[in-house]
């Protein structure tokens, strides 16, 4: 129950009218220009080419199946940090705050998910009659279980960097003149990729 829930009941058919006037104005000034700009040239060639990655008979059930294993790994992570802080409400009610924390994290005013999570799984855990201070304890291990499931990534960065270590150790010999007169001679340097 909640009174911006009541107020938004009344003002939706409202937003929505607006919304689809505004939509219609929009196609109507679009099917009045006699040439597309440059810049909307290229916008046609950017939304083409995501409709054609995303949305395609051959790219766009791959793309579903991705996101949909991707979106039930995620709300398994969560309902996992849930039991972990011990909580225990069914899965069916761990859904819809699984999903409310996602959004949040997906809002660009974080830290690496970090600040909006915390804030919105504590709200909606309150709102829920599960308590915020189990909501927050929720959305931070929640958050330690993502950072610890990505550091096999780490394993993979320091493969890569003692890779290009070894391979900037190796000596390269150059003739070198050190002064009018002298003769010429060679010792080993490193090459330049090791600097």
């Amino acid at each position: 129950p909640s009174p911006v829930l009541d107020e938004a009941r009344h003002a939706a058919p409202l937003a929505g009218l607006g919304a689809l006037g505004a939509c219609l104005v929009v196609l109507a000034l679009r099917m009045n220009r006699p040439t597309p700009s440059r810049r909307g040239r290229a916008l046609r060639r950017m939304l083409a080419e995501a409709r054609e990655g995303l949305l395609s008979r051959s790219n766009g059930p791959g793309v579903l199946v991705s996101s949909v294993v991707v979106l039930a790994g995620h709300i398994a992570m969560f309902v996992l940090a849930a039991r972990v802080t011990g909580t225990d409400a069914a899965v069916s009610r761990l859904l819809p705050l699984a999903v409310l924390a996602l959004l949040a994290m997906s809002l660009p005013l974080n830290v690496g998910g970090w600040g909006p999570r915390e804030g919105v799984t504590a709200w909606a855990f309150g709102a829920a009659g599960l308590g915020a201070g189990q909501g927050l304890a929720v959305a931070v291990v929640y958050g330690v279980l993502c950072l610890v499931a990505s550091l096999p990534g780490l394993v993979v960065l320091a493969a890569r960097w003692y890779a290009g270590l070894r391979a900037g150790r190796r000596t390269v010999t150059e003739p070198v003149v050190t002064g009018p007169g002298a003769q010429a001679g060679t010792y080993p340097r490193a090459s330049p990729r090791a600097a």
